[in-house]
């Protein structure tokens, strides 16, 4: 095959996100045809595919990049390679601290919380010990199951939101985490507690929602191994209902005009798409602030 036929350049991008994916760096190759030049069947122009929040791309891959980095910060040379970029992502990315501050562990997921002691149970445990229970998609019981198991235990997660996640932050991080998860440039209403609980329990929702469709893997696992043994158990899109505690947790409605029924429950759901693979250390999506 010629080595810069257009072939040869798809199969080494695919062959590029899978060297990525096995560093737990998020990847995905690029739709070619969509250069906004292409006409469709019906011979309309198709749109240009555009990078995603905190991608870059290089020869046909975008890659996303750490949470806290900004892709404009990552300057690629016009002779980089790709193995030399995947090596610079892999050497910003730090998998541990991450998953430690945005994956429950076991205690959070499985424990109990001490009302009289205000402290979790067992909850002095470190990475990777503390890891290392499969929690499977869909609550199910092992990978041959199929029934449907009970739905994360939202307030405990909430407990760990408030406890572990967002503890210690500054003001200027809090910011950046609610701007974040409301997808906007700036807040225009000053702190409150009650912005603060509007945060904590979006963030529990959303944590809540992955774990149902894609579940947690243990430490022992890679992201690709996880990915591969539990897809085919993910449930349905839709069946983390909404209800009351997605009204609750999901997002706050502001406007009169604007009724829940209007949102649905898996709003700016990516991780039940046929493209996703897990990526542990990443579980809070964009929510919606009406």
């Amino acid at each position: 095959m010629i080595s810069n036929s257009k072939a040869y350049r798809q199969i080494k991008a695919f062959r590029n996100v899978k060297a990525a994916q096995s560093k737990s760096i998020k990847a995905r190759v690029l739709d070619w045809s969509k250069d906004g030049k292409k006409k469709d069947e019906n011979g309309n122009i198709m749109p240009k595919e555009y990078l995603r929040k905190r991608e870059i791309e290089l020869n046909g891959v975008a890659y996303t990049v750490p949470a806290g980095t900004n892709p404009d910060q990552i300057m690629i040379s016009k002779n980089m390679s790709d193995t030399e970029l995947i090596g610079y992502m892999e050497s910003i990315t730090n998998k541990e601290e991450n998953i430690k501050e945005n994956d429950p562990p076991d205690y959070a997921l499985l424990g109990n919380w001490d009302t009289k002691r205000q402290q979790w149970h067992n909850s002095d445990i470190n990475y990777p010990d503390g890891w290392r229970t499969p929690i499977y998609p869909g609550g199910k019981s092992d990978v041959t199951s199929s029934a449907l198991g009970k739905k994360p235990n939202i307030q405990m997660i909430r407990q760990w939101v408030e406890d572990v996640k967002l503890a210690g932050k500054s003001q200027s991080e809090l910011d950046r985490e609610y701007n974040g998860m409301y997808n906007q440039m700036e807040q225009t209403e000053p702190w409150s507690k009650e912005k603060m609980d509007r945060l904590v329990n979006s963030i529990a929702f959303v944590v809540a929602r992955k774990i149902w469709y894609v579940g947690r893997k243990p430490s022992g696992m890679s992201d690709i191994e996880w990915d591969r043994d539990t897809k085919h158990m993910r449930p349905d899109e839709g069946t983390y209902s909404m209800g009351k505690k997605g009204q609750k947790y999901g997002y706050t409605q502001i406007s009169t005009y604007v009724g829940y029924h209007h949102v649905p429950e898996n709003f700016h759901n990516k991780y039940i798409e046929s493209e996703y693979v897990y990526s542990s250390g990443e579980p809070v999506t964009e929510g919606i602030e009406e």
